[in-house]
């Protein structure tokens, strides 16, 4: 089987090479392999019964090339949900143009994450998906964080076995319905968490919560104030939920560990900026908050 090829066309500024850095953060990762700067991930869509394994290189960083590797053929509706969720997977339909001038003319940005630029902030299209993985890194190191993603995946997610490679979904919430609290702390989640992803599977699975009712809402605020009325989410995992799923522009999480300590280190500070501070600093950079806080993010990885 030769597969299914399309091309997915890119706008400046975007470097591939540098999602891959980013993507490549951790080796626990278990959603995608990266080998030979080619991204290979398992995809479903609730109408398909097969699963779709996609191959995402780079030509030139001009056009992104997607291959189907599992199948010879597929329709016009299958190739353009595929496009839609790389689209969004990469941000690639978002203009970065006011973006890269703002980096280029603040001196603070200039210095932290110029060399960046090209970066797209990598998203996590699926709603069940990002708050299961926001909900597992609250209050924990980033590899614990990507320990109980893995065992989650693996335990509940469906597999396919492609030329001796092992490749998963992420559980639907649906999988997760008659799943037990205990069941969940088996895997190391605590009590609270487990409760919390149980929460969030049961209201995803009678439709009362989905991702395109979030966006739906007049603005993203009241998208926030939707998730935290469910138990166990807080307004960090809500922002981090509004910028990696929903595409907020101005979500940003100033009472994140991480965003104070690359604050911290590039400010020269002798200790973490307090939240009131990072505040300030932020309201220099509106309608760009998201992106600067995921390229100082990242400065930890390039």
């Amino acid at each position: 089987m030769n597969g299914f090829s399309f091309k997915i066309a890119t706008t400046p500024p975007f470097s591939f090479h540098k999602c891959l850095i980013y993507m490549q953060r951790s080796p626990l990762e278990i959603s995608y392999k990266i080998q030979d700067n080619k991204i290979t991930r398992l995809l479903s869509f609730s109408h398909d019964e097969l699963p779709y394994l996609i191959e995402i290189s780079s030509e030139n960083d001009q056009h992104i090339i997607v291959t189907v590797l599992n199948h010879s053929t597929i329709n016009l509706l299958q190739e353009q949900e595929i496009r839609q969720y790389i689209v969004e997977w990469f941000d690639l339909d978002r203009d970065l143009q006011s973006f890269a001038r703002l980096v280029k003319q603040d001196a603070f940005l200039r210095e932290t994450i110029e060399p960046l630029l090209g970066l797209r902030l990598i998203g996590v299209p699926d709603l069940f998906e990002a708050l299961c993985w926001a909900i597992a890194g609250q209050q924990v190191n980033l590899p614990f964080a990507y320990r109980l993603k893995a065992q989650l995946v693996k335990q509940f997610g469906e597999k396919l076995i492609w030329n001796d490679d092992t490749y998963y979904l992420f559980p639907t919430a649906a999988s997760l319905v008659d799943v037990t609290v205990e069941q969940l702390q088996l895997l190391q989640f605590t009590r609270a968490k487990a409760q919390t992803i149980l929460r969030v599977a049961a209201q995803i699975n009678e439709g009362s919560l989905s991702r395109q009712q979030l966006l739906d809402l007049p603005d993203y605020s009241l998208a926030e104030q939707r998730l935290v009325q469910i138990k166990g989410i807080g307004p960090w995992t809500a922002n981090y939920v509004r910028m990696r799923c929903l595409r907020d522009e101005n979500a940003y999480l100033p009472t994140d560990v991480g965003l104070q300590k690359v604050l911290a280190h590039w400010l020269q500070l002798p200790q973490k900026p307090t939240v009131m501070e990072i505040e300030h600093l932020f309201a220099n950079w509106r309608n760009h908050s998201a992106y600067i806080t995921f390229y100082l993010w990242s400065t930890l990885y390039h």
